[in-house]
């Protein structure tokens, strides 16, 4: 039914019928989304998107599940999903889910030992290239945009979650928690991502260091 509904929008599709089967067409034909379900007959859905990962697949990947527990979205989030669907969906919701969230107004965020490259959609980490998920890229930049200001988990939602009006508040943490770890920001005092408790995040760089 999937498969049927993305053709008749006039996409083109690759089915994998296994875990095993997913991963290698992934990597050879450089998908611009993953459509991913959890129960597959060898693997899970959630080691496939964790080897994806691994292997530096950056598209975007859904998760799309009957699984309605919320335990389950945050594995998916951990393991590397951008965004999950549960089922029964509305084809065009789903397939709007997999676009960008955050137009790129400035070209370039600089700050000290932190490069983001808005519409080359990279991140360099002290020189270093940070693969993030187009989730994760969304939601960096929306707060590094924003730098110094708190922004709240609604318009997080608003803006990186645009598409998805079921999203739990509380992915929001997981995702936020996966980032600071890319960012080696994952400490008892993050650097980089405040929390303001019950409000949403604030990206902080002290004024002396801040490049631009």
């Amino acid at each position: 039914m999937l498969r049927t509904a993305c053709e008749g929008v006039h996409l083109t599709v690759f089915e994998a019928a296994t875990g095993d089967d997913a991963l290698r067409q992934a990597v050879e034909r450089h998908p611009d989304v993953v459509l991913l379900d959890i129960g597959l007959p060898d693997i899970s859905g959630f080691e496939v998107c964790r080897r994806l990962r691994a292997q530096q697949v950056t598209a975007p990947i859904l998760m799309v599940s009957g699984r309605a527990d919320l335990v389950d979205v945050v594995v998916g989030i951990e393991v590397g999903a951008d965004d999950y669907v549960r089922k029964p969906y509305n084809i065009r919701e789903l397939l709007g889910r997999s676009e960008s969230g955050l137009p790129a107004v400035a070209s370039r965020l600089e700050f000290a030992g932190l490069d983001i490259d808005l519409n080359g959609r990279r991140v360099r980490r002290d020189g270093d290239e940070v693969q993030l998920t187009v989730t994760e890229f969304d939601l960096l930049a929306m707060l590094a945009s924003r730098n110094g200001d708190t922004v709240s988990r609604t318009a997080l939602l608003g803006t990186v979650w645009a598409h998805n009006l079921e999203v739990d508040p509380r992915t929001i943490d997981a995702h936020v928690h996966r980032l600071r770890r890319k960012l080696g920001d994952h400490g008892a005092e993050p650097r980089l991502i405040e929390t303001v408790q019950g409000i949403g995040y604030r990206f902080t760089v002290p004024a002396a260091a801040a490049a631009a």
